[in-house]
C-alpha cells in the first residue's frame, strides 16, 4: 500500500510539472500496487464471518419483511382450507 500511495503522489507531482510520461508511468505503478494489495490472499480470511455475526447483521433486515410474508401465507392457507370445507 505504501508503494501505491508513493507512486500516486509521484504521479500527481509529475503531472503538475508537465511530465506526462513519468506521471502516467507512476500512475500505472500505483494502480498495479493497489490491485496487488486489494487481492492479497492474507485479506481473504477477513471476508468470512462467524455465523452468529451473520445472524446479528441479517436478522434486523429480514425479520421485518419476513413476518408479514409468513402471516400472509398463513392467511392464504386458512382461506384455502375454509374454501375446501364449504365445497
Amino acid at each position: 500500500m505504501e508503494t501505491a500511495l508513493e507512486s500516486f503522489s509521484r504521479s500527481i507531482v509529475d503531472l503538475n510539472a508537465g511530465e506526462i510520461v513519468a506521471g502516467h508511468s507512476a500512475s500505472q505503478t500505483s494502480l498495479k500496487q493497489s490491485e496487488a494489495a486489494f487481492f492479497d490472499p492474507s485479506l481473504l480470511a477477513l471476508l468470512y464471518f462467524p455465523d452468529d455475526q451473520k445472524y446479528a447483521i441479517y436478522v434486523p433486515y429480514f425479520l421485518p419483511v419476513g413476518l408479514p410474508i409468513l402471516l400472509s401465507i398463513k392467511s392464504i392457507i386458512n382461506i384455502i382450507k375454509n374454501k375446501e370445507k364449504t365445497d
